[in-house]
């Protein structure tokens, strides 16, 4: 995934890890149970980050009808998602009121 570029699927990292870089610099890793993706499938916008694979990955690749099916059948699923952006926004911007 390239920041900016449109974003028509989210990833989950079934093994191995992936560097996240925000304008050309490395800002965190995700590793093994972790999603890619989904803020461009959540809301329509561009991808927020280029993602980098560390080695040899597996992927499950969901396009953006299966992301928002799986979220639809499994609110567990949509809860974890959430809970994931809440996370990422507070890591991103510690000092922003929220």
């Amino acid at each position: 995934m390239r920041e900016g570029e449109r974003g028509e699927e989210a990833f989950v990292i079934v093994t191995d890890s992936a560097e996240i870089e925000r304008d050309g610099r490395a800002v965190a890793t995700r590793s093994t149970g972790e999603i890619l993706g989904e803020i461009a499938l959540v809301d329509g916008g561009p991808r927020t980050a280029t993602v980098k694979l560390v080695e040899d990955s597996r992927l499950i690749v969901l396009g953006r009808k299966q992301f928002h099916a799986l979220m639809d059948e499994y609110p567990d699923v949509r809860l974890r998602v959430l809970e994931t952006l809440a996370q990422r926004v507070r890591a991103t911007e510690p000092d922003a009121a929220h």
